[in-house]
């Protein structure tokens, strides 16, 4: 694959032990990102942000903090935001928010960018995932008050992810069902309706995120990032357990007019950017298993 030559050479990733962050961060250093220089920042690396004073000179910075409460966005956001002060205006910003911001999806409805925030579909979500959501739509707001100030700003809203740096053994879907399959065990999920995914390789997110940062100029453009190859869970289950040779016990479905619809539409990515994704759904699951399983 043809390699991503950034305009400039250094780069700052905050939030860099998370699993898009660390996923970047590995995909920086297997050579398929022309960088000079990480400069990276987060609490299990011992380098927390709020602990920082000044920044380091760099061309782009990747702002991947996620925190449990909405104190601790705000909290670190204001620090940030009195360092990047400090920081040239030509300085490229990209926020990676979530498309967890557009609220429960209704059955086959793929939200554009232009679909309005509805605080009312947000609330539809239980527990963490309401919160996140919450989290991600007050820090698009600040990202927005940043590129009305000067600062060349983009926001990567994205959706579902695999590869090497999953979370296993998490309330994480897709996650538990590759760690079960990485120790032979059977699968299984529980659902009172139809559970429709995709999944983007985080090989394909790197690449896309550096190409939305190498485009990123004076106006502030929102992406959704995620692949649109739907993978109805059922089926991916079915797929999975013929392919490993391992048992699985079907998804419960009871209510079959309602359905957990998480796919993006990115029809804007592909017409602006001439975005083309790698891997296919199955095929970036079945890529993270290789990997995973050869220590790639």
């Amino acid at each position: 694959m043809k390699r991503i030559e950034l305009e400039l050479k250094n780069i700052i990733i905050l939030g860099s032990s998370g699993f898009i962050g660390s996923s970047i961060k590995e995909y920086i250093k297997k050579k398929k990102i022309n960088i000079k220089r990480i400069f990276t920042y987060s609490k299990k690396e011992k380098k927390n942000i709020l602990n920082v004073k000044k920044l380091p000179k760099v061309d782009y910075i990747i702002y991947c903090i996620n925190s449990k409460k909405i104190s601790e966005t705000i909290k670190i956001f204001n620090h940030f935001r009195k360092l990047l002060y400090r920081c040239p205006k030509s300085t490229k910003i990209l926020f990676l928010s979530s498309g967890a911001v557009y609220g429960k999806s209704k059955i086959n409805k793929r939200p554009t960018e232009m679909a309005k925030i509805d605080i009312k579909l947000i609330n539809k979500f239980i527990g963490y995932k309401k919160n996140y959501a919450k989290e991600k739509v007050y820090l698009e707001k600040k990202f927005l008050e940043l590129s009305n100030e000067g600062y060349r700003v983009s926001i990567a809203r994205c959706f579902t992810f695999v590869g090497k740096k999953i979370p296993k053994r998490a309330n994480f879907l897709i996650g538990n069902l590759i760690n079960n399959i990485l120790e032979k065990k059977k699968l299984f999920v529980k659902s009172n309706y139809e559970i429709i995914r995709s999944f983007m390789h985080t090989d394909d997110l790197s690449r896309c995120l550096f190409t939305i940062m190498n485009k990123t100029g004076k106006k502030c453009k929102i992406y959704n990032v995620g692949s649109d190859d739907v993978l109805n869970v059922k089926l991916l289950l079915k797929k999975l357990s013929r392919k490993y040779k391992i048992k699985s016990r079907q998804v419960n479905i009871l209510d079959k007019k309602k359905a957990d619809f998480y796919v993006p539409n990115i029809e804007k990515l592909k017409k602006e950017l001439k975005w083309k994704t790698k891997y296919k759904s199955f095929e970036a699951i079945e890529k993270t298993i290789y990997d995973l399983k050869n220590n790639k």
